[in-house]
């Protein structure tokens, strides 16, 4: 039996990559976020769900640069943070953590 080497070069996929053109900060928030994304013509939506998986927000048509959101109506937790292309692909999948 012949073994063949290994390659442990790191390599990153399309979707890493893209899912670093987003950015979605602080983590933890007091109630503000700011997402910024660096997607030439591309309009992307960000849908946040609390942890029952119940739909709490939605902002459609992100537009390329800096957005500021408040999201001081929502309650101290938990939630997932989904951002998708007009295509409903999922380029970022994380948790956001509010404190109050």
């Amino acid at each position: 039996m012949s073994c063949l080497p290994l390659d442990y070069t790191a390599k990153k996929d399309s979707s890493f990559l893209e899912e670093e053109l987003i950015q979605i900060y602080p983590n933890p928030t007091n109630g503000r976020i700011i997402v910024n994304h660096s997607f030439n013509n591309e309009y992307l939506n960000l849908e946040l769900t609390d942890v029952s998986g119940k739909h709490v927000f939605s902002m459609d048509n992100i537009e390329f640069g800096q957005q500021s959101y408040v999201l001081s109506k929502l309650d101290q937790g938990v939630y997932t943070v989904k951002v998708y292309n007009d295509k409903a692909q999922i380029i970022k999948l994380d948790r956001l953590i509010i404190v109050k």
